[in-house]
């Protein structure tokens, strides 16, 4: 059985240093890949890839949980050395907040829906997991913050989601499921990250300042921040 797991992003910070900028797209798009297949987990990030076995993603998914990009990138620790050795090509696109929340956030999600407990649980019970994602995810094995996935119905403008993005307020999250490729769609979801920038970069409508309110008094009410 297939399973991919795609998340997208804008990175704020590429944005040009004249703000606000005038074009929501002027924010670089970044893509996280989490899959799996008979080889085991596929992970890419802006086209770089890594092959991680399926008996060493709960290390993986430990180190990422505990350790920071620095480490990954500068420890002495073996252990720590030997965890991202095969990845390296990965941890240079991580060169920013954003890359770095779009990263955590793919491991959040997929450990929120079990994806990397394929031996105990089944595709569909991900599947359904993933479609009833809402509200504050809360990340027993980390301490680094959450996410908040929004509930349908309040980012219903094409416009607002398109700003949003474009401003680091929330990124999209997709999954695919199926017992061979092409897989087919399960859900799309759109998730605020652990931290969002104040204000906005970006010229937007007043639409999107509204559904950005009504998003962040939505996260107050349920113990999140915005």
């Amino acid at each position: 059985m297939a399973i991919r797991l795609e998340l997208h992003a804008r990175d704020v910070t590429l944005l040009p240093e004249t703000r606000p900028a005038p074009d929501p797209d002027a924010a670089p798009e970044r893509e996280f890949v989490i899959s799996h297949g008979d080889t085991g987990y596929q992970l890419e990030f802006d086209g770089r890839r890594a092959t991680v076995p399926d008996a060493e993603i709960r290390d993986l998914l430990r180190q990422v949980t505990e350790t920071t990009s620095v480490d990954w990138r500068h420890s002495s620790d073996p252990e720590i050395q030997a965890t991202f050795r095969p990845l390296q090509r990965i941890v240079q696109c991580i060169n920013s907040t954003p890359s770095y929340q779009l990263f955590l956030g793919g491991f959040h999600v997929g450990d929120s829906i079990g994806m990397f407990d394929l031996a105990q649980v089944t595709t569909p019970a991900i599947a359904d997991s993933f479609r009833y994602l809402v509200g504050n995810l809360q990340w027993t094995h980390c301490k680094k913050g959450r996410l908040f996935c929004i509930p349908e119905g309040y980012v219903n403008s094409e416009t607002a989601r398109t700003e949003l993005m474009a401003n680091g307020k929330l990124f999209v999250v997709d999954l695919f499921v199926g017992d061979d490729e092409p897989t087919s769609h399960v859900s799309n979801k759109l998730l605020v990250p652990y931290a969002t920038p104040i204000g906005f970069n970006t010229h937007v409508e007043a639409e999107t300042e509204e559904t950005w309110r009504r998003v962040s008094e939505l996260m107050r009410r349920q113990g999140g921040g915005a």
